[in-house]
């Protein structure tokens, strides 16, 4: 429930894709005063930004960055991935701006192997790997 009395969905309804967790927070800070929305990065397979403008409590937050901050590991609890935050209201842009990546990239066992390499690590190979 937010503060306004609005119901949201249950946490178990919610899907498990950080972009659509990203969008039903969207929702739900919009319905508390923000005006939040979700845009895609590139095609939206990689990531998406969450920018939310007209943050109740702006001006407070430019005197204690840490409500930024603390909002930002709220953000990245309940989409469920790391975030990072590339503007905020507080530091003189004009929303917020929360970047959540939707698909992490894989490195490959081989390039892992090249890269201990070059700092003088060196890495087993192990049965059934390239």
């Amino acid at each position: 429930m937010t503060s306004n009395g609005a119901t949201l969905p249950s946490s178990s309804r919610l899907a498990r894709d950080p972009s659509e967790r990203a969008r039903a927070l969207a929702d739900a800070l919009t319905l508390d005063g923000y005006a939040a929305s979700v845009r895609d990065v590139g095609d939206g397979s990689f990531a998406v930004q969450l920018c939310q403008g007209n943050s109740p409590g702006a001006r407070r937050r430019g005197e204690f960055h840490e409500l930024c901050d603390a909002e930002t590991q709220a953000i990245s609890r309940l989409v469920g991935v790391p975030v990072q935050r590339l503007a905020t209201l507080a530091g003189g842009e004009h929303v917020c701006t929360t970047h959540i990546p939707i698909a992490m990239p894989a490195l490959r066992k081989r390039a892992v192997r090249a890269a201990a390499k070059t700092r003088g690590l060196e890495t087993k190979r192990m049965e059934g790997t390239r």
